[in-house]
Order: structure tokens, then sequence, then C-alpha cells
């Protein structure tokens, strides 16, 4: 308001004050046309603007206006030779107060540093203006400065610069937050591809170069659809962008979606999209964020295909290999009938030790099958006693294993609804892996804890830790602690897991030097 009042008091400054701050940039542009301005208009015959340096905290000398024909050389050159720190000379007093300050005569001012030149070149008073963190500064060689202009002219300085600073601030922000989105636009791995409602290219950053062929300048302006979208998708695109227009709704924004795109070359391939309005107020824009999914298909379609070859080579496998082995079997069966020498039996055994245990790795492998191939491992729940199961796993594993140590510890009531011959595998997998794998002098620990709700079966040895590292690894098919140490496939442990979670249970491991290596079964009674 009160720059209005001024103004019509003091049209011709009010102009040049508005215009001056209106057409610049920046402040030092507008300090310019200020002295360039007011100084006629007030009956000036030179000007300076001083600027603050912030390292320093002092005032420093940043331009000069002197009105035509007048000459002032050791004035000028004393003022580009100076500083002024807070409350010394004329720009040190105002910087310091705050508030415009007149000098009505040089001569008998004591804190004007450059009295002398100033004299020298006949200049007789002065008046400074704050401002910001500058000083505007205009001399006199004769008459009388008119304090009561002077004051409105400050106000009008005052008001304008405010305004003019809100307004530089505000655009330094839409600067740095421009530059700071083109250089994120920039970095991105992703295409980032905006445009406006008629479908117009309005950004292209340089992955949508890479990605599509063509280059942000022969993009601008381009319809879109042209560019990178299939022939055969181009009117669904067209149509669904213009029902937006009409009734701003649609089910695509927002959303992660798979698609064709393509290339300048015409080539299509899959792309991942998602589409989001520019929140931008009076106008429809819109930005695509998109990912080339040719590698990931690419190597999906690799990893299905070593998969599925995978497991029909173990399921074709598991099912030949059965009848040559039941063959044998069957075989070594008769033969034990029949008279033979002891050298003859002791060939016969271990012909028919191998056969059960290739049988048994045939079972592992078609057990292997089932679980990657979707289901789990198949279980015919029945009521059982796990203590009695674990009591027969404990005889066999001592008979194979003569010597070793295995102790069974049951608390509570052990019976429950599961699979009474998986149950026996998993014990046996166990159990087996205990006693291969612990210290020989030790015993293998056997607990059964028995609570109203599940049964936790511990299978323990001591012996060298499983490292950190390899500890949710060995449960992964075709894996042994240590290598030389079995003989197996290494699908004891994995399958133990298949087990327990096919009867809803889960298996776990704890393993350090201090307390040894411990299984951990933890079984629901009910499934």
């Amino acid at each position: 308001m009160a720059s209005h009042i001024l103004a019509e008091t003091q049209p011709g400054v009010a102009r040049t004050i508005a215009r001056a701050f209106a057409a610049s940039a920046t402040l030092r542009e507008a300090m310019l046309r200020m002295l360039e301005g007011l100084g006629p208009q007030l009956g000036f015959v030179a000007g300076l603007y001083w600027e603050r340096d912030a390292a320093a905290d002092v005032l420093r000398f940043v331009m000069i206006w002197r009105a035509p024909e007048i000459i002032i050389p050791d004035f000028e050159a004393a003022s580009r030779a100076r500083v002024f720190r807070r409350g010394e000379g004329l720009p040190g007093r105002v910087w310091e107060r705050g508030k415009w300050t007149v000098i009505p005569d040089l001569s008998t001012d004591t804190n004007f540093p450059r009295r002398d030149s100033g004299l020298r070149d006949q200049l007789r008073s002065a008046v400074a203006f704050p401002i910001g963190d500058g000083v505007l500064e205009f001399f006199q060689r004769e008459g009388t400065l008119d304090e009561h202009q002077l004051e409105e002219t400050a106000q009008l300085l005052a008001a304008h610069l405010e305004e003019f600073l809100r307004r530089a601030a505000a655009l330094e922000a839409e600067r740095i937050s421009e530059a700071r989105r083109a250089a994120i636009l920039e970095a991105a791995l992703d295409s980032v591809v905006s445009m406006d409602a008629a479908g117009r290219v309005t950004d292209w950053n340089a992955a949508a170069e890479r990605m599509f062929g063509w280059s942000r300048e022969e993009a601008l302006g381009r319809e879109m659809a042209e560019l990178i979208v299939p022939p055969s998708l181009r009117e669904n695109h067209r149509r669904g962008l213009a029902r937006y227009v009409k009734t701003r709704q649609s089910a695509l924004l927002n959303r992660r979606m798979e698609l064709l795109g393509m290339r300048k070359d015409g080539s299509e391939f899959p792309v991942e999209l998602t589409i989001a309005r520019i929140p931008i107020e009076g106008t429809l824009a819109f930005t695509g964020y998109l990912r080339d999914l040719t590698e990931r298909r690419r190597a999906e379609a690799e990893s299905r295909e070593r998969e599925a070859f995978r497991e029909r080579f173990i399921g074709i496998l598991g099912h030949d290999l059965r009848s040559p082995i039941q063959a044998i079997l069957g075989s070594t069966y008769q033969l034990k009938k029949a008279a033979l020498s002891e050298t003859e039996r002791r060939s016969l055994a271990r012909i028919g030790t191998s056969a059960q245990r290739m049988s048994r790795m045939i079972d592992d492998l078609l057990d292997l099958t089932r679980g990657r191939l979707g289901g789990g491992i198949p279980v015919s729940p029945r009521t059982m006693d796990l203590a009695q199961t674990a009591a027969q796993v404990i005889e066999e594993t001592r008979a194979a294993h003569p010597g070793r140590e295995i102790v069974l510890e049951v608390q509570g009531e052990a019976s429950g609804q599961w699979d009474p011959d998986r149950m026996e595998q998993l014990l046996s997998n166990l159990t087996v892996n205990a006693a291969v794998h612990g210290a020989p002098n030790k015993p293998v620990r056997i607990g059964i804890a028995a609570t109203a709700d599940h049964v936790e079966i511990a299978v323990h040895n001591e012996g060298a830790p499983i490292p950190e590292g390899d500890r949710e690894r060995i449960f992964d098919p075709f894996r042994r602690a240590a290598p030389e140490a079995g003989k197996g496939l290494g699908l004891g442990l994995y399958i133990a897991r298949e087990i327990a979670r096919a009867h809803d249970g889960e298996l776990s491991l704890d393993s350090s030097a201090e307390q040894g290596t411990t299984f951990r079964v933890l079984l629901p009674r009910v499934r």
C-alpha cells in the first residue's frame, strides 16, 4: 500500500525503481539500472554499488555510474581500492544500521575515509540506501538534498526489493529443482519419457535414447505413439489417452504393466511400463517409466529350460534305473537260497548292499524331483510313535557304524499324526549325518521333547562347527558338509527339510565350536 501512495507523489522515481527490478534477473543487474535511472532523476552526478563479501564479512566495490561529462578519477580510484567493515564510512554505517543515511556536507563528516579524494573531485554531499546485503550510494556536487524525497525513495526501494528478492528466491529454487530433476533423469537407468495431453513428447532422457534409438532432438514434439508404440497397439494407446482427457479416469495410471515397445529400427521388445500424471495445474501431462525386459526374459527362459531339462533327466534316471536295480535285488534274494561258498556269499552280500544303496539313491532322486516339480514330497499321515521309530533308526545306524555311540532321550508322550516311512527317513538322514560328520569319540544324541501341540526332535553331535556361510546352503540339493565323508548324493538334509515341511513343520540348524551341531525338527502333532 505504501509503495502505491509513494508512486503517486514520485511517479518517475517509482517507475524507475519498478522497471529496474522487473527487468532484471539478478540484483546486480537491477542495481546497474537503478544507478543509471535514479541518478539523473534525483540530481546526482555519481553513484556506486557495494556488495557484501560473505567470506571476509566486508563490503566490496561492485560498480560505478557517472553522469555525462563528470570525471572523478581520484574518488573512483579510492573507492575501487576500499573495503568497508560494519560502521565504517558511509556504506559501513548504512550496512550496520539497515537504514538510509545522508551526509549533507562531506567536508565536515568525520567518518568518511574517502573525504579528501571526494573533495578534490568536487563532491559535496552524499546519501546511501540499504539494499539487502549491499549498499547503494549517490553523490551531489551542488544543491541541497531533499530528505523527504529521499525517505520516500528509500521506502520504494525497500518495498520493491522485498518483492524482487522473494521472486529471485523462488526462481532460484525452481532453477535448482529443475537442475536436480534433469540430473536425476539423465542418470536414471530406466527410460523416462513425458508427453502432453495431445500425446506429444515433452521430455526424453538419455536412457530413452539408448533404449529406443531416437535422440532427444528427434523425439521432442513428435507423437509418442509413432516413436515407441508398435503399430498393432497404437490405436488402443490413442483411444485410451483420448478417453482419459475426456473423463479423467484410467485404470492404467500408477500401475506396473508388461507390454511391447518398439525401437527406431522397428524391432519390438518387452518392456515394463509405469505411467504417472504430472501434477501441473491447468494442464494434462504424463510421465512414463520404462524398463527393457529383454535380458530378464532371456535369463528366465534359459533358467526354465535348464530346470526342465534337469528335472526330466532326474525323473527319467530315477524311473529307468528302478527296474534293473529291482532285478538285481530279486536275484540276490534267490541266490541266498543256493549252496554257495563263503567267498561267494560275501560277494553276494556286497552286491545286495550296493544294490540297496543304489535303490536309496534312486528314491532320493525321485523325492528331489517331486519336491522341485511342485507340491512337495507326498506324505500319508497316520498315528505313530516317534520314540519307537527313533529307536529303530538308532539300531540300524549302529549296525552300519559299529562302535558308534548313539543316545536317545525322550521327554513326554511322542505320538502324533505323521507319515511313518517319511519320519523314519527323516530321522535316518539326520542320524547318519551326525554319525558321519560328528567327532568319532563323542556320542550322537537324539532328543525328543513333546508338548501338547508339538514335538521337537533334536539330533546333536560334537565336532567342528559348520561354517556360518554354509549353514543355509547345506540344505541345498547335492551338497555335503565334507565331500569325502559321504557316499550318497548329498540329498539327505534337503529331503529331511522337505519331509518336515510336508508335515507343516520346519528343520533348523545351530552350530558352534562350543555347543557342537544340532539339527532341530519342530512338528505339529496333528497336520
